[in-house]
């Protein structure tokens, strides 16, 4: 599950979910990035990507660029752009509703990343470099 930290002059945002995971299902099921709802279940609602940067966490999607020393997806957001004092309080106000998106899409990933390592493992098989 995403957490939200302070640190100094910033907001991190730290998704449960690796860098390169993120980057391996964007090139092997890039559809497993993105949270449908609406009425039919069929909107597009929050999406996740990787971008370079700070990244970015928005009403309608996250973009991670750097990793954490284990590899984890981080967003970097100044803490100057809250609207209120830095409180726990306030950084939910401004950012919970995304982070709870977020949070939502990283609960499909895991199967969504073992159907994608299977994919490739069946098409390595099919690789012959001779």
């Amino acid at each position: 599950m995403a957490k939200i930290k302070t640190l100094g002059a910033s907001v991190v945002v730290v998704s449960s979910v690796k860098l390169e995971d993120l980057k391996k299902l964007k090139k092997y099921d890039p559809e497993a990035l993105v949270l449908h709802g609406g009425e039919d279940g069929k909107e597009e609602i929050f999406r996740a990507g990787m971008t370079t940067g700070k990244g970015s966490l928005g009403e309608y999607g996250a973009e991670f660029s750097p990793a954490t020393q284990d590899g984890f997806a981080t967003i970097t957001l100044d803490r100057d752009d809250l609207t209120h004092e830095l409180t726990a309080e306030a950084v939910c106000d401004q950012y919970g509703a995304a982070l709870a998106l977020l949070i939502e899409l990283e609960a499909q990933i895991p199967e969504a990343l073992a159907k994608a390592e299977a994919k490739r493992a069946a098409v390595m098989e099919n690789i012959d470099i001779g």
